[in-house]
């Protein structure tokens, strides 16, 4: 009778290379997973962080433009002009400051190719608000409840009486500003309504004249 032959210990070089590809699978698919979760993650907080912004912007926008104050006759530099690309308004208003001051700003539209940058200029800084469409322009409401390009209105020449209703019922601030989409023809977003859209009252030094 022979003797047994002890067997060999260890694994053989087949067995270590499928256990070395089973590993390499399975940490690829971990890896995967992560990679996975973290660009998840990633535009979660990007779409988080988009949202906080234009949040931001529309509070900054609203806490301007709503505090817009009208100008007297005599200081043409603070009068309210708005063109469909550009506003140039006063208000009285401070982002920092706890008392409100008087202060330019300015709202204007640029394309930069698919869209637009609302950009905001203030005495206290400037910020620029994207996501816009390029087709957008600034539209301003009048107390006739018409959307209007341009403000103020021009004086009509030669008018009809619903024209010269419509001028002298326009007469001060605009209602509302707006970003609207021209192609769409509808308001696109950023409305902010103006607090103080009155007409300022006669002055007795405008009605009586200058002093001799």
């Amino acid at each position: 009778m022979q003797p047994e032959r002890p067997s060999d210990s260890g694994f053989s070089l087949i067995e270590v290379l499928v256990a070395l590809a089973i590993t390499s699978v399975i940490a690829m698919l971990v890896f995967s997973s992560l990679t996975g979760q973290l660009r998840q993650a990633d535009a979660v907080r990007s779409s988080t962080e988009k949202l906080f912004q234009n949040e931001s912007a529309r509070r900054l926008l609203d806490a301007i433009v709503s505090q817009t104050v009208p100008a007297w006759a005599d200081e043409p530099d603070k009068a309210f002009q708005g063109t469909p690309q550009e506003v140039y308004a006063v208000a009285a208003v401070s982002l920092f400051e706890t008392t409100p001051k008087l202060q330019k700003y300015s709202l204007s539209l640029t394309n930069r190719g698919l869209s637009s940058v609302l950009t905001v200029r203030t005495d206290e800084g400037s910020w620029e608000m994207g996501g816009i469409s390029e087709n957008a322009e600034f539209r301003f409401l009048g107390n006739d409840g018409a959307w209007y390009a341009n403000w103020p209105l021009k004086a009509p020449v030669n008018a009809s009486l619903t024209d010269l209703e419509r001028y002298f019922a326009n007469q001060g601030l605009p209602r509302m500003i707006c970003v609207w989409n021209t192609q769409g023809d509808h308001v696109e977003g950023y409305e902010v309504a103006l607090e103080d859209s009155q007409v300022l009252p006669a002055r007795i030094r405008d009605v009586a004249g200058p002093t001799p």
